[in-house]
């Protein structure tokens, strides 16, 4: 008998094992699972690179509105990403609009856990009262502190040829 023959037969009669699919290694509750995670995975990575591109798009789209009223020898027109005086005022409401309501929060929380009997986790309600506590300082440090309004000189005129 060849030994080609020999191999032949010893190889047909070895069965292989399948390996087993996906889906049978895991349930259906595990399959939504992971199909869940990356989904939401997938979404939050889709909405940080569109607002990655849209601000790249608005900011080059300042810049070439820029560069054509210099060419036309017209001032530079003001950035629209630069904070203006006014979003600074509204900025400083909406901290302490925010800081008084995390601190409402805060006590409720605490409150709440100690009438459920469970004084120990009152504390709970710490961490968003803290949190207020530094909403509501922001505004007055920024005041105190803060920057001043940048006073940016008139732009250069390019030579006319």
């Amino acid at each position: 008998m060849p030994v080609s023959n020999i191999i032949n037969e010893s190889a047909s009669s070895v069965i292989m094992p399948t390996p087993p699919l996906l889906a049978e290694a895991f349930s259906n509750g595990q399959i939504i699972a992971i199909v869940a995670i990356i989904s939401g995975v997938l979404l939050i990575a889709v909405i940080i690179v569109s607002g990655l591109k849209f601000a790249q798009r608005r900011h080059e789209l300042w810049h070439e509105t820029v560069r054509v009223a210099l060419e036309k020898g017209q001032p530079i027109p003001p950035n629209p990403d630069e904070p203006t005086q006014h979003d600074r005022i509204e900025e400083n409401r909406n901290d302490i609009r925010s800081g008084l309501i995390l601190i409402a929060i805060g006590v409720s929380l605490a409150l709440f856990f100690v009438s459920i009997g469970a004084p120990q986790v009152r504390y709970v309600g710490a961490i968003p009262g803290f949190i207020g506590v530094a909403l509501l300082i922001h505004p007055l440090y920024n005041t105190l502190f803060g920057s001043k309004p940048k006073n940016r000189p008139p732009a250069e005129r390019p030579p006319q040829s």
